[in-house]
């Protein structure tokens, strides 16, 4: 049964492995970006069993405006509705918190990444030339 909770210092090595898999891009994040997630309670995982399959990152931008910063799933998980789980317990999270919205983005050449941002709602609102390449921002609006 998958659960999706607020992460805590033991699930550090799941979500290690996770970022590992994702790795192949040539860059990573720190280890104190997760460090710091961690300790602010940004970081929700998603949990089958006692195994870490999924995690989404988050963070207040701007004093006011919640944005996703990562959410990654085991592949062996992928296209299970782990990541929709994830994103729909962080939006009842902002609801209660009275955020009315939530931004988002990816990369241009993320065909999954974007396609997921659309099917659940979010609306393309602009991109920047990032260091990677050109980043696609996305809105959605919880109220």
């Amino acid at each position: 049964m998958l659960a999706i909770r607020t992460a805590e210092p033991t699930d550090r090595e799941g979500i290690d492995k996770i970022t590992e898999e994702f790795s192949d891009h040539g860059y990573s994040h720190a280890s104190s970006y997760f460090d710091h997630a961690l300790i602010s309670q940004k970081i929700l995982v998603a949990v089958d069993g006692d195994r870490i399959v999924g995690y989404l990152t988050h963070h207040i931008i701007w004093g006011n405006t919640p944005y996703i910063e990562l959410l990654r799933v085991t592949v062996h998980f992928q296209r299970k509705g782990v990541g929709l789980k994830l994103l729909s317990e962080l939006e009842e999270m902002l609801k209660a918190a009275k955020y009315g919205v939530l931004i988002s983005s990816s990369e241009r050449t993320n065909d999954v990444g974007n396609h997921f941002h659309k099917k659940s709602g979010f609306a393309p609102i602009g991109e920047l030339d990032m260091i990677y390449g050109k980043e696609v921002f996305y809105k959605k609006e919880l109220i």
